[in-house]
């Protein structure tokens, strides 16, 4: 959204492409609520807050920007915040990953040893 509003697209347009680029029948539904309440004259800010999809943190910040007049810029610093934070999560997830992984392998590795020397052992015993 900051590019193509740094880029000179309107804002209108901006929702066109959002609502364009998503699958997500909810979020689409929310792109598009919001830019029929921009049309209708309302703020981006409230028309996002009248959706009810996205996030206060995101209102707020674009709310600061439309106040300010620096929306993509405002913009850009909220999309790296929560790039941020998506790369936060994936890190603890892999890190949590790991080591279930390991375990995993581990008991399958187990289970075959086993189930090969299991026979053995048998075989030995009554014999």
């Amino acid at each position: 959204m900051s590019t193509l509003l740094s880029s000179g697209v309107s804002v209108l347009d901006v929702f066109d492409v959002l609502s364009g680029m998503t699958d997500n029948d909810i979020m689409k539904s929310a792109i598009v609520q919001t830019r029929e309440n921009i049309v209708e004259g309302s703020k981006i800010s409230l028309s996002m807050a009248a959706a009810g999809f996205f996030p206060n943190m995101v209102i707020k910040m674009i709310q600061v920007g439309e106040e300010s007049g620096s929306l993509s810029r405002v913009l850009e610093k909220t999309s790296e915040h929560y790039e941020r934070k998506v790369d936060t999560a994936v890190t603890t997830l892999t890190s949590l990953l790991e080591p279930i992984m390991i375990v995993s392998v581990g008991g399958i590795v187990a289970v075959v040893v086993i189930a090969l020397y299991l026979p053995i052992f048998s075989m030995s015993a009554s014999g």
